[in-house]
């Protein structure tokens, strides 16, 4: 099979590279597709990729770009550092750079077609999308743990931490109980919300109130002791304090949008052919 756009070879190398690059994201998203679908969605997906980046390299090469020689230079010697090149290798490498500074331009050029949101369309965003600039509950403990493993089993680990809830009731520190027996050094756990400890934990933990000790808890790791020492209820980010980050998040769609609409002009006018062998 062989595939060109524009009169320029698809070569199997470039569409395998690009299915070693998208492979582990892929993999993940589509892990419950059969194999042979998912091999074959990729290859499609890689293709397709390989392609709109020639038609993109194709344009940049067209518009004609000026490439500073310095900067090529430099990020030539950035690049290649202390290893010695042939002099084909070395061209070919400075060509490809070249070509990477050209689509570098248009990129850029994309970038300041595009007019920024105005006021009311970041606000419009803000009030529209609540649920990404609200945060969760927060919680913020430390806790004393015995763990249940092959060094030790539940009824010694039971016993251990038996022994710590005595000595807490009967006055001792918790911060210096949890220094000198607790089998996790980073017993001071710091902020979290629901659904980043395991269930039994974090049910004892999010009933506390700040300055209180919980009893004895049972997870799958061992036995808990823990102390609650502050709560942040759920709240919604002020407006001001996302504003930019709504402002980039606009920009980078449009820019994409504009980059989508570029490739579709292109491949509308390209000539893209697979022919078999």
């Amino acid at each position: 099979m062989t595939l060109k756009v524009n009169g320029q070879p698809v070569t199997e190398i470039m569409i395998r590279d690009e299915m070693e690059r998208l492979r582990p994201e892929h993999d993940q998203a589509f892990r419950e597709m059969p194999a042979p679908q998912r091999e074959q969605q990729l290859r499609d997906w890689a293709k397709e990729n390989v392609i709109e980046h020639l038609l993109l390299a194709q344009e940049a090469q067209r518009r004609n770009y000026a490439v500073d020689e310095g900067v090529l230079a430099s990020r030539f010697a950035e690049m290649v550092g202390e290893e010695s090149l042939g002099e084909e290798e070395e061209k070919k490498l400075k060509e490809d750079l070249r070509l990477h500074l050209q689509l570098e331009q248009l990129m850029e050029e994309i970038s300041q077609s595009i007019a920024p949101p105005d006021e009311d369309e970041l606000k419009q965003y803000y009030n529209s999308h609540q649920e990404e600039f609200t945060l969760p509950e927060e919680v913020n403990a430390g806790h004393i743990v015995f763990y249940i493993n092959q060094k030790q089993n539940k009824i010694q680990a039971y016993q251990k931490i038996v022994q710590v809830e005595k000595r807490l009731k009967a006055g001792e520190s918790f911060e210096q109980l949890a220094q000198s027996v607790s089998e996790c050094q980073d017993w001071q756990l710091g902020w979290f919300r629901r659904g980043q400890m395991v269930p039994a934990f974090e049910e004892a933990v999010f009933d506390l109130k700040p300055g209180q000790i919980s009893g004895i808890i049972l997870t799958e790791y061992g036995y808990h002791i823990a102390r609650l020492y502050d709560r942040r209820p759920e709240r919604r980010l002020p407006f001001e304090e996302v504003r930019a980050q709504i402002a980039e998040r606009l920009n980078q769609e449009r820019q994409q949008e504009r980059l989508f609409e570029l490739i579709d002009q292109l491949k509308e006018k390209a000539e893209i052919v697979e022919e078999d062998d």
